[in-house]
């Protein structure tokens, strides 16, 4: 289970019954370390996309890291939502609509 959280999401280890953080870097020029993960969805095994203050951030899970999608930065996202048939994505935001 990934859970939204401010700074970045956790993933929650049930043989532990704790929680493992993956927090943004704290030395990016932008909000988004400060800023809380409003929804995650899956793109694929690998991958989780991210919605923010700050704009959307692609998670990659194997190799822990954090990158933002260029586009998209500085646009108040509030919701996800996939269609994985289309591989498209549905972005909820505050002032500036729904983007697709």
């Amino acid at each position: 289970i990934w859970v939204g959280v401010v700074g970045g999401i956790l993933l929650f280890r049930p043989e532990t019954g704790t929680f493992e953080p993956f927090l943004f870097e704290r030395s990016r020029a932008s909000l988004v370390a400060a800023n809380y993960v409003r929804n995650i969805i899956s793109l694929d095994a690998n991958t989780l996309l991210t919605a923010t203050e700050d704009g959307a951030y692609l998670f990659d899970i194997r190799a822990r890291r954090w990158l933002a999608v260029p586009d998209l930065q500085g646009i108040n996202l509030f919701s996800l939502g996939w269609e994985p048939a289309r591989r498209r994505v549905w972005l909820g935001t505050y002032l500036h609509g729904v983007l697709g």
